[in-house]
């Protein structure tokens, strides 16, 4: 991201100039966000840091020190996996109303795959802060976030066991 757009949303954030009025109700429409109140939504689309990508710019790479998540708002997101031996890896696709990321606002890990945007690409970012002030002020909507994140991540677990026993019985399966 360059320095232009870190201005560009630092201002819109003091002024709330720029910030769609739909916000909050797209934000319901996230499966994440499901049984979030639209006040609660309408507070969290405040906290949210808009960042956009252009075609092959890296949300964030492999192995860096994951600090927060994104929501897709438009465009979409290559998660791939970085191999010295097999090169690149792709995870998955991410579309608009998906998130991926989500795991940094748990542990400070490093990241175990890049995001990469695949087209321009329009993300909102939620960063540990945002969720700290989020437990302090709304702690409701911290519960929630963070059951549906640990709700999220068991179905990506069971999904990727499932690939793992599928590779297992048959090793000539692509990856």
């Amino acid at each position: 991201m360059n320095d232009h757009a870190l201005w560009s949303d630092l201002l819109s954030r003091l002024t709330g100039i720029g910030r769609p009025d739909h916000l909050a109700d797209w934000l319901g429409r996230v499966p994440l966000l499901e049984g979030v109140l639209r006040r609660h939504r309408h507070h969290l689309a405040r906290l949210l840091h808009k960042r956009s990508y252009d075609p092959g710019e890296p949300v964030f790479r492999q192995g860096d020190i994951g600090s927060g998540m994104y929501f897709v708002y438009s465009g979409r997101v290559r998660i791939v996996s970085e191999d010295n031996k097999r090169g690149e890896i792709q995870l998955a696709m991410i579309g608009p109303g998906e998130c991926f990321g989500e795991l940094s606002l748990l542990d400070h890990a490093p990241r175990s795959a890049s995001a990469v945007a695949f087209e321009k690409t329009v993300l909102y970012g939620l960063f540990e802060g945002d969720l700290d002030q989020i437990e302090r002020t709304r702690p409701q909507v911290a519960t929630r976030l963070l059951r549906n994140i640990g709700l999220s991540t068991a179905l990506r677990l069971r999904q990727t066991n499932e690939r793992l026993r599928e590779l297992e019985e048959n090793p000539r399966l692509p990856l």
